[in-house]
């Protein structure tokens, strides 16, 4: 297919409108995922940013109804990551929105350079297992408490406070866990047992308070990094190089964790054939191939076999300003 047609296809409005939402964000991931490979050449995860430029490019209508792509599965696309989202709320939310109470906790320590972000990431990890073998905590999982435990890092990219002056965690990562707990008990232990093993870490900086807003169980669910920072004027950007290196120390890393037996839970953990299920979708649109396509004013899926519009978004939005002002500050970083 070398060029579209204006006509649109006679395809369902509900299949359209899904679709929509994959072409959004396919071209965010897009954008994103190049200059993740162009901003870091020379970086161990250069081979998966460059799948990420091919993810969903193709959509394929199956004569069942079913609407199917292949996926890069990296944690830094936002379709797979919407993917993962969406299998991990089928499978947990409901059983979490169940219980009387939920408690929500997060645990750091001081930031660190980039250079130590990696052996710090490890240090987490050696933390939790030592948590995780303690006999209060076997006795809890034991006596049925449930519960998910989240691994994010950000980058602190501020230079100045708003007084004015230097900000002494500029140009740092700030890993941390976040966990929603059934039971105040256990997470009063974890919190003690925390700040007993990382002295140096601050009281401030931990946080331990009830769930008590319908839908507040989503929110350990969204994506384990911000991927959009901010300057000093609130403009939003993506800030390829300070991503890399937060993707390459969790390289290799579990972000989510189910805390609790299967027993308690009452089903089995989410694999990847629940996220290829959510990323599925059915449609009654005549069977056939969509490519994605990106012009000079607008991007979108096309039946690769006509030409036809499936569906199309212009390039305007908060997501088209994003990458704009992105893709102009590489090209002059002095900005």
């Amino acid at each position: 297919m070398d060029a579209k047609l204006v006509k649109k296809s006679e395809i369902p409005n509900n299949f359209r409108n899904k679709l929509q939402k994959r072409n959004k964000f396919k071209y965010f991931g897009y954008h994103l995922a190049g200059m993740l490979y162009y901003q870091n050449p020379n970086s161990q995860l250069a081979k998966g940013y460059r799948n990420t430029l091919y993810c969903c490019n193709i959509i394929e209508v199956t004569a069942e109804g079913l609407a199917k792509s292949k996926y890069c599965k990296n944690r830094w696309c936002p379709i797979c990551q919407r993917n993962k989202m969406g299998a991990l709320i089928n499978a947990y939310g409901e059983r979490l929105r169940m219980e009387k109470e939920l408690w929500f906790l997060t645990l750091t320590r001081p930031n660190v350079t980039a250079e130590k972000l990696k052996a710090e990431v490890a240090r987490y990890q050696e933390l939790w297992r030592q948590i995780a073998n303690s006999r209060e905590y076997r006795k809890a999982m034991r006596n049925g408490v449930i519960g998910i435990r989240k691994f994010e890092c950000t980058y602190h990219g501020r230079k100045f406070l708003e007084d004015g002056t230097a900000d002494p965690w500029w140009d740092t990562y700030h890993p941390h866990f976040h966990f929603f707990i059934s039971s105040k008990e256990l997470a009063d232990f974890i919190l003690f047992l925390w700040m007993q093993l990382n002295p140096e870490s601050r009281d401030k900086g931990q946080k331990l308070e009830k769930v008590d807003k319908e839908g507040r169980y989503l929110e350990i669910f969204k994506y384990f990094t911000k991927l959009i920072a901010k300057d000093s004027e609130g403009r939003r950007f993506f800030d390829a190089v300070h991503m890399n290196t937060i993707f390459e120390a969790l390289q290799g890393r579990r972000v989510y964790f189910r805390l609790g037996t299967k027993k308690a839970w009452g089903c089995d953990e989410v694999t990847e054939e629940d996220e290829y299920q959510v990323a599925t979708i059915e449609t009654d649109a005549t069977p056939s191939f969509y490519g994605w396509q990106e012009f000079e004013n607008e991007f979108g899926y096309y039946d690769i076999e006509t030409g036809e519009v499936l569906t199309e978004l212009p390039k305007e939005g908060s997501l088209y300003d994003i990458v704009t002002d992105s893709e102009h500050r590489i090209r002059s970083p002095n900005i």
